[in-house]
């Protein structure tokens, strides 16, 4: 079987789900094609082994995909006649939800993963896109050449999505952990300058859907107990829409002798492990409810509590796997660090490895 897998970005998920799969069929019967943006590719191709040695895996790039549609009809013909896949593979799926009738009408066979879910969103829903989303799951369940929908990290919406929509297209799929491997290279560890000062750190991409700019404002309100014992470490890349009010705070919050640390780049893998190893409490107060967060896989390894909004998918996950807290308030996150009663479950870092991650999707190709 000839298959492509696609994805227009790499960065975060999308490229450690490329690498999981990538380290994972090597030395399958299958073809594997993957088709991937160019500039993304030269920009990351060092952290990785990734190569054409193997005699089932090519790669295929293309530039600015996601321009407009015409550009994007236009790559995957070419993709197409080059190939002639049996199966497209989508790391991300619903973006494509333009290009993949395209694709079907031809006769191949499409598989994905779901971020989003819908379910967790839908009282707040306008009428309109209660309509589409019933609309397009409804494209997916009844089109013979969907063959899988990969629901992220969430069994529950998996099993009631088949319900609802009486199929059995939708499959759970782990988010899985990264096994970050303890470096001794220094990086980040000197953050912390004694014993008993607490790491309270935010990672990832700061932008307002992470909630990154209500943290800020709640170390601004923040009661004088906290200043002295606490150090907040803000480490990953700043989104250019909210960067100089982030930076505006950031000033603000130094004027009040707030420990603070900006490391405004993307961690590599052992920078990630140097700033873990030192940190008391994570902070991921997503607005998005209806996504997991890679964030929690990081932290059960490490046995680091996770504090985040109690709404939505991410606040079950970390319920029902005891890996921190969720509230309404995030002040609340600084009083339970505080006390010591953080403890973290290692269930969820044992069921949700690589292995389970890349096992489902093949067994689906």
């Amino acid at each position: 079987m000839r298959i492509i897998i696609f994805d227009y970005i790499l960065s975060g998920h999308h490229m450690e789900y490329i690498h999981n799969i990538y380290e994972n069929i090597q030395y399958d019967n299958n073809l594997y094609y993957f088709a991937l943006p160019r500039e993304d590719f030269n920009t990351i191709k060092n952290n990785y082994r990734w190569n054409n040695k193997s005699k089932n895996i090519n790669f295929y790039f293309f530039d600015s995909f996601m321009v407009n549609f015409h550009i994007q009809k236009k790559e995957i013909n070419r993709l197409i006649k080059i190939i002639n896949p049996d199966k497209f593979f989508f790391i991300m799926l619903q973006p494509m939800y333009k290009i993949i009738p395209f694709i079907l009408n031809k006769g191949i066979k499409v598989s994905g993963i779901h971020y989003y879910i819908y379910l967790y969103e839908w009282k707040n829903l306008s009428l309109l896109r209660k309509i589409r989303n019933i609309t397009y799951y409804s494209f997916l369940t009844r089109n013979k050449n969907v063959s899988h929908v990969y629901i992220l990290n969430d069994i529950v919406s998996t099993d009631l999505l088949n319900k609802l929509f009486k199929t059995n297209k939708f499959f759970y799929l782990v988010d899985p952990v990264q096994n970050l491997k303890k470096s001794n290279e220094i990086y980040y560890r000197n953050l912390k300058r004694n014993d008993t000062e607490k790491i309270i750190a935010h990672l990832g991409s700061l932008d307002i859907s992470k909630g990154t700019l209500d943290i800020m404002h709640t170390l601004l309100s923040f009661d004088n107990k906290y200043h002295n014992n606490c150090h907040f470490v803000f480490a990953g890349k700043v989104n250019t829409k909210i960067k100089n009010q982030f930076y505006e705070l950031v000033n603000q919050i130094e004027k009040k002798n707030i420990n603070i640390t900006v490391i405004d780049k993307y961690l590599t893998l052992d920078e990630m492990d140097s700033l873990l190893q030192i940190t008391s409490l994570l902070l991921c107060p997503y607005k998005r409810t209806s996504q997991s967060s890679g964030i929690i896989g990081y932290a059960a390894q490490y046995k680091i509590p996770v504090f985040a909004y109690d709404k939505g998918l991410l606040a079950k996950l970390i319920k029902r796997n005891n890996l921190g807290l969720v509230s309404d308030n995030i002040i609340d996150a600084f009083d339970y660090i505080e006390n010591g009663n953080a403890t973290v479950s290692d269930r969820y870092y044992k069921t949700h490895t690589v292995e389970i991650f890349a096992k489902t999707i093949l067994n689906g190709f």
